[in-house]
């Protein structure tokens, strides 16, 4: 009874790992035929047709809606505005940090251009005169502080001293 069990067990847990690995295989083979649609479209868009490279870019879109190549490549041959800007949030949803991707998509909408920091004016210098330091010497602030140790240490002890007194009598 207890090896049909354990039996039983291991067959789901092994057709379980079957399952995971066909899963990994099904992936692997949708990711070569992604890059296959991606040289397919790279070659016939510089072979000059257009159609060709934006049917195959547009397939591996469908096939892999999370590759910011796919969707920068699909912006080469994309002609409608609307569309180029969906592909540019697309891009810019995929990644956030493409300054690039955002300044066209700033330049799709209409939207001024923000000025590069490189070529911003120069900063004046500041007037402000700078803060002599107050900061102490070493061994003053240590004296500073044995001192101020020294009497908070004697405030406890005669507080103890008074507070003892008081619970428990003079006597």
């Amino acid at each position: 009874m207890v090896a049909a069990l354990v039996d039983l067990v291991l067959s789901i847990k092994w057709w379980g790992l079957a399952r995971l690995m066909d899963a990994e295989r099904v992936d692997q083979q949708q990711n070569a035929k992604v890059d296959d649609l991606l040289l397919e479209g790279e070659h016939a868009f510089m072979n000059g047709d257009r159609r060709l490279a934006h049917e195959s870019w547009r397939v591996a879109a469908t096939l892999d809606p999370y590759n910011e190549s796919i969707w920068l490549s699909l912006l080469k041959v994309i002609e409608s505005e609307d569309d180029r800007i969906v592909c540019l949030e697309n891009v810019i949803a995929i990644n956030p940090l493409n300054v690039d991707a955002r300044r066209m998509l700033r330049r799709e909408q209409g939207q001024p251009e923000m000025p590069p920091q490189a070529n911003a004016a120069p900063r004046k210098p500041s007037t402000l005169t700078p803060i002599p330091s107050t900061r102490e010497h070493p061994v003053t602030m240590l004296l500073r502080g044995l001192l101020t140790g020294i009497g908070i240490g004697l405030i406890s002890v005669v507080l103890g001293v008074v507070i003892s007194i008081i619970w428990y009598g003079i006597y």
